[in-house]
């Protein structure tokens, strides 16, 4: 029990050690990665209001920190990323019947 709670400060301390040296822009891009997994999961009970207040303030850094492009990208990337999936979801029955019978 006592190496598994030393095993969390470990993790906390490197984790508190990468965000000191952290870039504004590597931490935006961290922050969105982690907001758009709980947006597209809705993990840890998050709700799709506090989701987006969260958005909205990740948009007000970046407006501070002259990264709006990046946002804009990241965004579209994922919008990119979720259609993608959603078609290989619906092709990938076409595939599977098709090996099936042919």
């Amino acid at each position: 029990m006592h190496d598994i709670e030393n095993e969390r400060n470990l993790v906390k301390a490197m984790k508190q050690a990468h965000k000191s040296i952290m870039t504004p822009q590597r931490e935006l891009i961290d922050n969105l990665q982690e907001w758009g997994e709980e947006f597209r999961e809705k993990q840890h009970g998050a709700t799709l209001t506090i989701l987006r207040a969260r958005k909205t303030i990740l948009d007000q850094s970046a407006k501070i920190h002259g990264l709006e492009e990046l946002v804009t990208a990241f965004c579209e990337g994922q919008k990119w990323a979720d259609e993608s999936w959603k078609n290989q979801k619906h092709i990938k029955p076409l595939f599977d019947y098709a090996n099936r019978h042919f």
